[in-house]
């Protein structure tokens, strides 16, 4: 294969990656293998994490295919080219609803000064193949799904131009790492450049153009948000907001109901002479985090860069007094401005007002289920809701299809399947036994044509399972502690429970453990925001505010402002009709003057202890001595925010990808890809990092403190950053240099601690304590926060006090050198109120 003409070479040195690459489109195959039964190994322990399943029969399928595989080096087309925006990696993560197998090629040029022998390192999720020019060179194909292997290889070459094609495929199954990454080790004289007819110079503008394409702010408030770069061109250039290519790639209906990102294309251009340029990104009364897929064209190549960002609409506030006006007030709303909400024909059967939108959404829904898409059992809440109360409002097509696709479902592990439907986690294994439970109930005397057993085999195996289900949560509490994606999933099968259980026991069990989720969401939620430490959490929740689907359960259930847009959970609430347990209020609004001090433990074998501090201004939340040094997942450890802005967010975290808006689990800003040491005392959260526990390639953690929305910050001093908003102070103290980021994203918002060990101090404060922001200021410096890496401890003396409390990364939080006793705590909040401390410093 020869270049046709190599352009705009850039220099590469031992250690760094090769990120300039041009790519194929995907190629995209379903390949589900034969259906078969799998083990029933769930046993109701339930962890965070990645769970070794055992290969799905696509899994098994693609082992046996690989094997006998001939993949050939031809030409090929590479219309597209790779930005690499600091990701070393060329990163095709996505989530697939079915199992895909998806390949792409990526081709590079290579101008060595001299003969020599290129050593280098490949790094991969899925598998991967290397060419120097016609030669197969590295067939590095470990298949160990989501979790990265690496092999080093050596390649001989000639002076002058050589090229190198990579391929690499794998095997989608729902959320799926997929990547490759290619270091030269060692060589010299060595550029790598791309193969294009495009202009050179007008390509290098485009490509650092579209690195650094960013929104202008990361939270909006209007519908419309401005787009510019980092890096303008000098002439004007034209980009079009695409269908989100990881949609394309995903076919499927639950990728086409429950997809954020704009629908229709638009064209902005972006230059050095022109404003930013205005998108319209989300409709007037949808708020949340929509992503953009964005396309520039040069010559015959064309550049995507995918970016997200936080849009808070007008909202809607609830201003009814008593929970059946709030239940009126929002059902009457979710006719007009939920159309596209998996509930929304629940919403219209319940009101008797059945259109063209329940119908298609009754549709897609049925789709979902029929196809079995990952997560179609979140849907089932919805159907076996339809098909107990409103199966005689349907019409005789719509009712056939409902009875088909229940019957015809697949309910759990021990049923033939070939799909990848998640039957491990903690939610999922909820909505599984209340759609098992429900539709075995509705059918009880006709065949269920997957499994075979009659609706009374399936009502009495899934009402036991039920059972073991609420056991495991009294016994431990919930893994997935306060997650603002996953405790509307458990709402969602709970309220269909208590509404269409035929055995009140059961219904009885669901409400108890509604009761305990809505007081835990009123302790950590603070003006509207339902905030605070989560088993695990996505980025789409920790930057959208109030506008997050349990968002919208705290405003239908508490009042105040609602932003629709996802909204199933809260539909389902105003449907059911359920009462709030009485007392919350206090727990939501803490009264001035007070503070609220609450602990308690969740997860396996009470592995979270969960703390929270709070006043009317102010709440930080963490959990403590969590898996510490341990390869993190979702877990959000460490939160406080700020009452008086709905973003005013600020959390510390150790990236598990550079990629932002990335599909990592841990990501960017959610999560950790090695977790710390914590410990909370009072209004203080410390948190000591090692990262030399775990192999990691990212030797920094980052704090997140969103400029936009502050009324001040002050970073002044080299390792402390203050904050305001109104009446809500934060600080927070670094064991080295803090370091601005003033490009990207979050230019402006992201500080970087670059430490393997490191130490953070945050601190809550209100001016309900304080003279003024001044004096909080003062009264953190007088803590004398002092980190010693090499002890990997961390000491910080409290407001008031003489004694400093102190953590070590081995050891419990002490005083004085002495451990502080221990709380013998269980899954119900121990909550105490306290009057602030008033005056001084």
């Amino acid at each position: 294969m020869k270049a046709e003409a190599a352009v705009s070479y850039q220099s590469l040195s031992a250690g760094q990656s090769l990120d300039r690459w041009n790519l194929s489109d995907p190629e995209v195959v379903h390949f589900p293998g034969q259906a078969r039964p799998m083990p029933d190994g769930i046993n109701y322990r339930f962890e965070n994490g990645w769970v070794l399943t055992g290969d799905l029969p696509c899994r098994q399928a693609w082992r046996e295919q690989v094997k006998t595989r001939q993949i050939a080096l031809k030409n090929r087309k590479f219309p597209s080219i790779h930005i690499s925006a600091g990701d070393p990696r060329v990163d095709f993560s996505t989530f697939c609803h079915q199992p895909t197998v998806v390949s792409r090629w990526a081709r590079c040029v290579l101008r060595v000064a001299s003969r020599q022998t290129l050593s280098l390192r490949a790094r991969t999720c899925g598998g991967m193949r290397v060419w120097c020019n016609d030669l197969l060179v590295l067939v590095h194909e470990p298949y160990t799904r989501n979790r990265p292997a690496e092999q080093c290889f050596d390649a001989t070459v000639d002076a002058g131009v050589q090229v190198i094609t990579v391929y690499l495929d794998d095997l989608h199954e729902r959320d799926t790492s997929c990547f490759f990454e290619l270091t030269l080790l060692e060589g010299q004289g060595v550029e790598s450049g791309l193969v294009t007819r495009s202009d050179p110079l007008r390509l290098a503008e485009a490509e650092q153009m579209m690195a650094g394409l960013r929104t202008e702010h990361v939270f909006n408030t209007a519908a419309m948000v401005c787009i510019t770069s980092d890096c303008l061109p000098r002439e004007p250039m034209a980009l079009s907001l695409q269908e989100d290519r990881l949609v394309q790639i995903n076919r499927s209906a639950s990728a086409i109901l429950e997809q954020r990102q704009p629908s229709t294309r638009q064209v902005i251009t972006l230059g050095q002479s022109l404003p930013p340029a205005e998108v319209k990104v989300a409709g007037e009364f949808t708020s949340g985090c929509p992503v953009m897929s964005w396309q520039c064209t040069v010559g015959d190549v064309a550049l995507y860069r995918r970016i997200g960002t936080s849009v808070l609409g007008q909202g809607i506030e609830l201003s009814a007094g008593d929970a059946n006006g709030r239940y009126r007030q929002v059902l009457s709303a979710m006719r007009r401005h939920m159309r596209s909400v998996p509930a929304h024909a629940l919403v219209m059967l319940h009101q008797n007002a059945w259109d063209e939108h329940a119908q298609r959404n009754l549709n897609c829904m049925l789709d979902i289920v029929q196809a079995r898409d990952d997560c179609a059992d979140f849907h089932m809440m919805t159907l076996v809701w339809i098909a107990g109360r409103y199966a005689s409002c349907l019409s005789a097509d719509n009712e056939r299809r409902l009875r088909q696709a229940l019957l015809g479902f697949r309910y759990w592990l021990d049923e033939p399947g070939n799909d990848v439907m998640w039957f491990w986690s903690e939610n999922h294994v909820l909505c599984f036994h209340v759609a098992q439970y429900l539709a075995g109930s509705l059918y009880d005397e006709e065949c269920f044509h997957n499994s075979g057993k009659s609706g009374c085999e399936h009502a009495r195996q899934a009402l036991a399972r039920l059972h073991r289900w609420f056991d495991a949560v009294d016994e431990h509490g919930l893994a997935e502690w306060n997650s603002a994606a996953y405790y509307p999933i458990d709402l969602r099968a709970l309220f269909t429970l208590v509404a269409n259980a035929p055995d009140p026991a059961i219904a009885g069990r669901a409400r108890v453990v509604i009761d305990r989720l809505f007081t835990m969401i009123a302790l950590h939620t603070i003006n509207g925001v339902p905030t605070g430490s989560q088993g695990r959490a996505y980025e789409k929740e920790l930057l959208a505010g109030p506008a997050t689907e349990l968002g919208a359960v705290a405003a239908v259930a508490f009042g105040g402002r609602w932003y629709p847009g996802h909204d199933t959970a809260a539909a389902m609430l105003a449907v059911s009709g359920y009462r709030l347990p009485p007392g919350l209020g206090k727990l939501l609004q803490v009264p001035e003057g007070q503070s609220l001090l609450a602990e308690y433990q969740q997860g396996l074998d009470g592995s979270a202890h969960l703390s929270l501090w709070k006043t009317a201004d102010v709440q930080l939340s963490s959990v403590s001595d969590h898996r510490s040094g341990l390869p993190g997942h979702q877990q959000h450890l460490v939160d406080l925010h700020l009452a008086a802005h709905p973003h005013a967010g600020i959390w510390v975290n150790h990236p598990g990808e550079l990629r932002v808006w990335g599909e990592g689990r841990p990501s960017y800003w959610s999560g950790n890809g090695v977790l710390p040491k914590v410990a909370q005392h009072g209004d203080m959260a410390l948190m000591i990092y090692d990262l030399t526990l775990q192999p990691t390639d990212i030797g920094f953690t980052h704090l997140f403190c969103p400029q936009d929305v502050m009324d001040e910050i002050d970073a002044s001093l080299d390792s402390w950053l203050f904050a305001s908003v109104q009446q809500g102070y934060a600080a927070v103290f670094a064991s080295g240099t803090l370091e601005p980021v003033v490009a990207g994203l979050y230019a402006g918002s992201e500080w970087r601690l670059k430490a393997d060990v490191a130490g953070w101090v945050l601190i809550a404060g209100s001016a309900a304590e304080y003279a003024d922001f001044h004096g909080f200021k003062r009264s953190c410096l007088a803590r004398a926060p002092v980190f010693d890496s090499g002890l990997c401890s961390l000491s910080v003396t409290p407001r008031g006090s003489s004694y400093p409390v102190s953590l070590a990364f081995d050891a419990p939080l002490a005083s004085n050198g002495a451990p502080l006793p221990g709380l013998q705590l269980g899954s119900e909040p121990r909550i105490q109120f306290s009057p602030l401390c008033v005056g001084g410093d």
